[in-house]
């Protein structure tokens, strides 16, 4: 998964998918991307400058 802030690209998370169908993301996995989604907004936010 990946965002695109302020014409920069930041990857969220990575994992592979197994299942073809029927089997949805886990959602600890779906958690953790809305984590990082957030971290990496604020982090644009200030200029890609850590806090």
């Amino acid at each position: 998964m990946f965002s695109v802030l302020n014409e920069v690209i930041y990857v969220l998370h990575v994992f592979k998918k197994k299942a073809k169908r029927g089997i949805a993301t886990p959602q600890r996995d779906v958690d953790l991307i809305g984590k990082r989604l957030q971290e990496a907004r604020r982090y644009a936010e200030q200029g890609g400058r850590k806090p």
